[in-house]
């Protein structure tokens, strides 16, 4: 494996089952994501943005093996993650997800500590080198990692229906970190959080990032968003990449008119507001 190169998206193509042509006929196929191209250097954060059903998501989801590519390659620090076995022994420690809704991330049977230790259980390696074999000390590491994304240490016994949903989704960030990713993938984290909630949590993902120098991909269709945490934008649209700019580009001199449509739709949302 190449050291630090990143996550590499090449000529990526997903394509999902389509209604019947005829009752009886072949089913027709719809092309969630055309042939999309995006990197994500070391260190970097970028923004991949669009309006619902634009194929973001599905890439992320692509990313991570929850669907499957038709074309092209997916590769991270070298290794190809459309290798079942190069994901299941790489990636699934060193690429971590955080989804939308909170609760529905988390096993409502368990505690927020319950949630972190199965990350270490599912990946013993993973888990820090001094309380692999020492209760006391996991425990201590996951309060740790509760303080790390702001919760208190009486957190770690509550479960999700005991805990706000902002509170959930600083634990999906907990157990996310556990395993000490290198890319931290964020497939709509905030947009389900009350505003004032979802400032707090852009803050920390922004901290955590410089604090642990990780990748981010950071999806989202909030371009309000974007230029709290982004260093780069890509802009989707109908499944294709229409552009790929640093945030400032982006903002000030944006090229394609699908991008100028977006800034304008949320600069009149920031007016009504």
């Amino acid at each position: 494996m190449t050291a630090a190169a990143g996550l590499r998206i090449t000529d990526l193509t997903v394509t999902y089952p389509g209604p019947r042509t005829s009752g009886f006929g072949r089913r027709s196929s719809i092309t969630a994501v055309d042939a999309v191209s995006l990197d994500v250097a070391p260190d970097e954060t970028v923004a991949l943005v669009g309006e619902s059903g634009s194929g973001k998501s599905t890439i992320a989801r692509a990313v991570v093996g929850l669907v499957a590519a038709s074309a092209g390659s997916i590769d991270f620090d070298g290794a190809s993650l459309l290798n079942l076995r190069t994901r299941d022994q790489w990636a699934r420690r060193n690429i971590a997800m955080i989804f939308q809704d909170p609760r529905s991330a988390l096993n409502p049977r368990m505690s927020a500590e319950a949630s972190i230790r199965e990350a270490w259980e599912a990946h013993p390696d993973a888990a820090p080198e001094d309380v692999r074999n020492d209760p006391r000390r996991r425990r201590a590491a996951v309060v740790d990692l509760l303080a790390q994304v702001g919760l208190d240490p009486d957190v770690a016994g509550k479960r999700p229906t005991a805990l706000s949903g902002g509170q959930c989704q600083r634990v999906s960030i907990a157990r996310a970190l556990a395993l000490s990713p290198r890319l931290l993938i964020c497939d709509e984290a905030v947009s389900a959080l009350d505003v004032s909630v979802q400032a707090q949590v852009l803050q920390l993902l922004v901290r955590v990032r410089a604090a642990r120098s990780l990748s981010m991909l950071f999806i989202t269709h909030d371009l309000g968003v974007v230029r709290q945490v982004a260093d780069r934008v890509a802009v989707m649209r109908r499944g294709e990449l229409v552009e790929n700019a640093d945030v400032r580009t982006l903002f000030t001199a944006p090229q394609h008119d699908y991008t100028k449509q977006l800034l304008a739709a949320a600069v009149d949302l920031d007016v009504r507001g």
